[in-house]
């Protein structure tokens, strides 16, 4: 009986898809994690992932073939996260990363090796034709009080994914601590 409620909470926790957290557990993971934070002055990362052009790659392969990108790219992650991040399908095609006892330069070194990692992907539909993929990601730390609450650093992480995009997408933008602004 215990082993079926431990499996049924994991499900309840797990998106099906991808196999990495789903956005309540997200919720659940980056509240705890900035509470404690706050707590103790332990810097928290919180890195946004957004896949590039996914629409052409469902348009363009089929939605099985997107799955398949959305499997591959959870896969990436989970393989270069440390062991006490959660990685997390937030909706869509975004991706976030918590990474606990993470200051700014871990975070960004971490997502600019994700995201070369990504850029490299071996995917190839059944016809072996490859298929690009390539992601924008937002950074948000959270050191020194610097967001009031868990929902301003997730807006600050996600703000930051459209400064990539607008900035030519493939790349990393980390929200400033100083100006509040994006920086590269």
């Amino acid at each position: 009986m215990e082993d079926q409620k431990r499996q049924l909470t994991q499900e309840m926790l797990t998106d099906g898809l991808t196999g990495v957290a789903n956005r309540r557990h997200f919720n659940e993971s980056i509240t705890a994690q900035f509470d404690s934070a706050h707590e103790t002055g332990v810097p928290l990362s919180l890195l946004f992932m957004d896949v590039d052009h996914f629409k052409k790659i469902n348009d363009t392969y089929g939605h099985q073939m997107g799955d398949r990108v959305f499997a591959d790219l959870a896969t990436a992650l989970k393989e270069r996260v440390p062991q006490n991040a959660v990685v997390a399908r937030y909706g869509g095609e975004e991706f976030a990363i918590v990474l606990p006892q993470t200051d700014r330069t871990a975070a960004v070194q971490l997502a600019e090796s994700i995201r070369q990692r990504i850029r490299e992907l071996d995917i190839k539909t059944d016809e072996g034709q490859q298929i690009a993929v390539t992601i924008s990601i937002g950074v948000a730390i959270c050191s020194c009080g610097m967001f009031a609450s868990s929902d301003q650093m997730i807006k600050a992480a996600d703000q930051d994914i459209y400064v990539a995009k607008v900035s030519g997408r493939n790349c990393t933008r980390i929200f400033s601590p100083t100006t509040g602004k994006q920086s590269a």
